[in-house]
């Protein structure tokens, strides 16, 4: 009851925030943070991954003193540590089946991926990934829309 609560408060901010005025950026950025701490639980973002898998490789391979090395300084295993927790916890909520309400939200996402600025089309388009890893499904409902865009007549700033 509580997440569907907050599901719809989500999608009645994300209308008021994109029919207030087209000059709202980091309004509209900080609805499609909103929106991504709604959709994708536990900390499992693409980019938080990525970024915690090259700093285990960097560690791994810079904090070796001689070749062969087999013993590492606490804060590589601290980071390994952490990047298998937070696998393990994308794992865990793989493929999650959705309500109508975060299908609501998604194309909301979805209409965020293709606005004309720029740092909002960038967060909204990795957002969007990682909902898409996270929810079965999701990439045919919100495909043919986004391939809509692709069409000639779309202008090149939502591309």
């Amino acid at each position: 009851a509580f997440r569907l609560r907050v599901g719809t408060l989500r999608q009645r901010v994300s209308e008021v925030v994109l029919t207030l005025s087209a000059d709202h950026v980091d309004a509209m950025k900080q609805v499609v943070r909103a929106l991504r701490t709604y959709l994708v639980p536990h900390s499992a973002h693409t980019e938080e991954v990525q970024g915690l898998a090259q700093s285990v490789a960097i560690f791994a391979t810079n904090g070796r003193r001689w070749a062969k090395q087999k013993r590492f300084s606490g804060i590589l295993w601290s980071r390994r540590a952490m990047l298998y927790h937070v696998t393990r916890q994308r794992l865990q909520y793989l493929y999650l089946g959705r309500t109508a309400c975060d299908n609501a939200l998604i194309l909301w996402l979805e209409r965020l991926c293709t606005s004309h600025y720029v740092p909002v089309r960038r967060i909204a388009q990795t957002t969007l990934e990682s909902v898409c890893t996270m929810y079965r499904g999701t990439s045919s409902l919100c495909l043919p829309r986004l391939l809509a865009h692709r069409s000639p007549p779309a202008s090149d700033d939502q591309v």
